[in-house]
């Protein structure tokens, strides 16, 4: 099944065929890598888990966003939002294809924007809307990844939330605008606790 061959400048090209698909083929610069690879395409094959690797090899991210950008998210509720979250990762990621996605590169990514100034909330909401492009182009349009590279980036802290609680002369301001009137119905200000 596997077929190796030498080129002049040193480097070895294996070529997996196999009946019903179309020939795999990679260049690696030693006889050993070219053997391995050529191994575990063929053991992917016997096993029925292979994965045609071409497509990742010539896929950046920059498509993937503009297909999810296209199909996913004019359906959802905050489009506008996710669309801008999803132009600031194909300016800063796009240029990287599917087959060299690692988590290194969304954890630089993730330093970079906090350096700039932005909120962990906001950067963590960046790599969310990233991270369901992936899951998207794996499950559904057959992109071979085999996990999400984004699930191994840990979070950004976020700050607490708000805890203020309204000061007793807040409070009594509030009932008294909130007293009966002949428009108003007066309930609000029979629910003090």
């Amino acid at each position: 099944m596997a077929h190796l061959r030498k080129y002049p400048n040193g480097s070895w090209q294996a070529v997996v065929r196999s009946k019903g698909l179309r020939p795999q083929s990679h260049t690696f610069p030693s006889r050993a890598q070219a053997t391995t690879w050529a191994r575990s395409v063929e053991a992917e094959l016997d096993q029925g888990i292979f994965f045609d690797r071409k497509a990742a090899a010539t896929t950046t991210l920059a498509d993937l966003i503009a297909r999810y950008s296209r199909e996913v998210t004019p359906r959802k509720k905050g489009a506008q939002q996710e669309a801008r979250r999803l132009a600031q990762l194909t300016r800063a990621l796009g240029h990287l294809t599917v087959e060299r996605l690692d988590a290194k590169q969304f954890a630089a990514y993730r330093n970079n924007r906090l350096a700039e100034g932005l909120s962990g909330a906001t950067v963590n909401r960046e790599l969310a809307a990233f991270s369901h492009v992936i899951e998207v182009a794996r499950r559904k349009w057959g992109v071979c990844l085999a996990a999400n590279p984004i699930r191994l980036v840990t979070k950004a802290k976020e700050a607490s939330g708000r805890t203020r609680r309204l000061a007793r002369e807040e409070e009594e301001r509030l009932l008294g605008a909130c007293a009966p009137s002949p428009r108003r119905s007066g309930w609000i200000q029979d629910l003090e606790i």
